[in-house]
């Protein structure tokens, strides 16, 4: 077995950087300097938030999602074992081979094979006591080893021991990673349990053997086993006819719903899997299990990525929980599909509604500018929307984006007086000295237009005070000044 003190060396020898990079999940998108990493978790597929932390220097990480399997943490060797789904010794041999470490470790593989030879004797010897030992020994080498596993599930079955054989049928469907070879295990088990070739008629024994000892909760647990497998291993009949089963004992059973819904695209019934994920969605809702329902929402939108029904449903479900941007980003990415099935309408109230959920969306408001200005339905309304996303960006200190949109506006947009005071404060901050006295001068002038002069009187002395020295600003300050302020 590996050591301690080679878990360390082996954890201290890996580079984090680089083994997000074997993993290559949104790499590209990482967030790195000489302390740490920010980045996307692979753990459970995170495209959205970056939860990933990597210490660099201690050489842990932790997710900061609290659903995610490397919530709590660990080291580089435990978030490779996490993400493998494999023994943490087995993940500090793979790293040692991945990387080339300089680490001597002991040869899993063959004290692993001797034991299990060892094991697969004793049990052609009847001795049970001696095979189980043996296990014992090559699970702790390997405690994701089909083929030992499988030994322990006869020797359970040799002992009697019901509830513990079918465990083992589960434990086997679950880490065996060849299908061929999980089929042979699966197939095998099946002829010692039943005496003959498994079939659908040996699994509704089972089922009978189970009940007649009042266990069929496990029964109908080990019959999804049972069904996932054939469903992995592509026997879509089987597998349908096994989720059906567990429907008929159990009517309520929304995991074996859900497989059926799964399970349905890939038989190319994909409008008979859209159908059962919205019953499922009404189900979970009426259950108040909301996490359930958002995913069956989701794998109705994977299906038919235009599905009005399942954006509207998505989006009124995450206004009920208090997340309006959210909602608010649904309804825009539905209003841009419409928009590309040339839905121009319909595409302009979704994305005017979704305003109402987040105000301060700035995607929304340049969506409906370019659609607006692409289909000349009104250009004051697109230069109205290219000021409001410039408002926001400033609102957010993005001064640069917010005077891209800002001169995106027409010549006559500029010269309304909330367009010119947004692109005199986008330009100040930038210190675009020329361009903001010349928008200041042009509000002036405006002010003294419509008789507002000591409107035009503050604008003046504002910008003078930020620009003290520019000779234009105080010439017109002196001219403002002998014409309407005589009194000075």
């Amino acid at each position: 077995m590996v050591s301690d003190e080679q878990i360390k060396d082996i954890n201290r020898l890996i580079d984090p950087s680089l083994l997000l990079q074997k993993i290559d999940f949104h790499y590209d998108k990482i967030q790195e300097d000489e302390y740490g990493i920010l980045g996307y978790c692979p753990l459970h597929g995170d495209h959205i938030i970056k939860t990933l932390a990597i210490d660099k220097k201690k050489k842990t990480f932790r997710c900061r999602y609290t659903l995610c399997p490397g919530f709590h943490g660990g080291s580089m060797i435990d978030f490779w074992a996490v993400y493998k789904d494999i023994s943490r010794e087995k993940a500090a041999h793979e790293l040692v081979q991945l990387f080339q470490l300089p680490v001597a470790l002991p040869s899993r593989k063959k004290q692993l094979k001797k034991v299990i030879i060892q094991a697969e004797k004793a049990l052609e010897n009847n001795e049970l006591h001696i095979a189980r030992e043996h296990i014992k020994k090559a699970l702790e080498y390997d405690p994701e080893n089909a083929r030992a596993h499988k030994i322990k599930a006869m020797i359970d079955y040799e002992e009697n021991a019901t509830t513990k054989f079918y465990s083992q049928l589960a434990k086997i469907k679950e880490i065996s990673e060849d299908k061929k070879e999980s089929t042979q295990i699966l197939d095998l088990l099946s002829q010692i349990s039943e005496g003959k070739e498994p079939s659908i008629k040996t699994t509704h024994k089972k089922l009978e053997i189970l009940e007649s000892i009042g266990n069929q909760e496990h029964v109908l647990s080990e019959l999804f086993s049972l069904a996932s497998l054939y469903h992995s291993n592509n026997f879509l009949d089987k597998a349908l006819v096994l989720y059906n089963t567990i429907i008929k004992y159990d009517p309520t059973n929304l995991e074996a719903k859900d497989a059926i819904a799964q399970l349905l695209p890939e038989a190319e019934n994909q409008q008979a899997a859209v159908d059962l994920f919205l019953k499922l969605y009404e189900s979970h809702m009426n259950s108040n299990n909301i996490e359930a329902a958002l995913q069956d929402l989701q794998e109705v939108l994977s299906l038919q990525p235009t599905n009005g029904m399942a954006y509207e449903e998505l989006s009124n479900l995450y206004v009920s929980l208090g997340n309006s941007k959210k909602a608010c980003q649904i309804r825009l990415d539905y209003a841009q599909i419409l928009y590309e099935q040339n839905n121009i309408a319909d595409a302009l109230t979704y994305a005017a509604d979704s305003l109402k959920l987040d105000p301060d969306n700035e995607e929304v408001y340049l969506f409906l500018a370019k659609l607006y200005l692409e289909n000349n339905l009104s250009s004051a309304k697109a230069n109205h929307y290219y000021l409001m996303a410039g408002k926001i960006f400033m609102k957010k200190n993005n001064y640069s984006r917010a005077l891209k949109y800002l001169e995106k506006l027409s010549p006559d947009a500029k010269e309304n007086t909330s367009s010119l005071k947004a692109l005199i404060k986008a330009y100040i901050h930038l210190k675009k000295e020329d361009y903001a006295v010349f928008y200041s001068l042009k509000l002036v002038d405006r002010s003294v237009a419509e008789n507002k002069l000591e409107k035009a009187d503050v604008i003046l002395r504002n910008i003078v005070s930020i620009f003290p020295d520019n000779n234009i600003l105080k010439e017109k300050y002196f001219e403002f000044k002998k014409m309407y302020r005589s009194d000075s």
